[in-house]
């Protein structure tokens, strides 16, 4: 991506430790109370024969690098009766609200994991590929305020996925304004 951009004039600098990928959730006292922390713990509950019932958005169930494969590298499979699609916020509220999905897919820092006591499943075969955030400038720009580059680079250093999951459950579930958000964390951190 670094090359193909920087045919359009867009500079990639340092990323974050920000990694928004999918990844697979349970509620915490859940997981714990079973002994499942890691992506291989549930498949060894399901291939024990333990009924887990796992919800998915419909576009994870169906790509070609999504449910199928996932199940393929860690060697197990839902039955399919115990595999439920829905849209991706759903997921987050049946996970918190009711006992009859087990584990869902999710976005590794939204709000909501934090906020509804969710625990992320160690993706411990590296299954899920990488979405590292990372700032991007114009060259353009980057030429003209050569400064831009070293603030965004200092943000990109504090900002990890315990840090955004926090940030954005600040806004989605406590409904504080971004800029609040996000001028209290600059603020914090002596960014600005």
């Amino acid at each position: 991506m670094k090359q193909l951009d920087a045919q359009k004039g867009l500079v990639w600098l340092e990323p974050s430790r920000v990694n928004n990928t999918y990844a697979l959730a349970m509620r915490r006292a859940d997981a714990m109370a079973k002994g499942i922390s890691t992506i291989s713990d549930l498949a060894t509950k399901v291939l024990q024969g333990e009924r887990v019932v796992f919800a998915s958005n419909p576009e994870f169930f169906e790509r070609s690098d999504g449910l199928g494969p996932l199940e393929q590298a860690y060697g197990f499979a839902f039955t399919r009766d115990r595999v439920v699609r829905m849209d991706i916020d759903l997921i987050y509220q049946v996970l918190r609200n009711l006992k009859l999905i087990d584990v869902g897919l999710v976005f590794a820092t939204d709000g909501r994991i934090p906020a509804y006591d969710l625990l992320v499943l160690k993706d411990d075969r590296e299954f899920f590929p990488d979405y590292s955030m990372a700032p991007v400038a114009r060259r353009e720009s980057l030429q003209q305020h050569p400064e831009l580059a070293v603030h965004l680079e200092r943000l990109a250093a504090v900002l990890d996925n315990e840090t955004m999951a926090r940030l954005n459950r600040t806004v989605d579930v406590e409904r504080v304004p971004i800029r609040d958000v996000a001028s209290e964390h600059l603020r914090s951190n002596g960014l600005i």
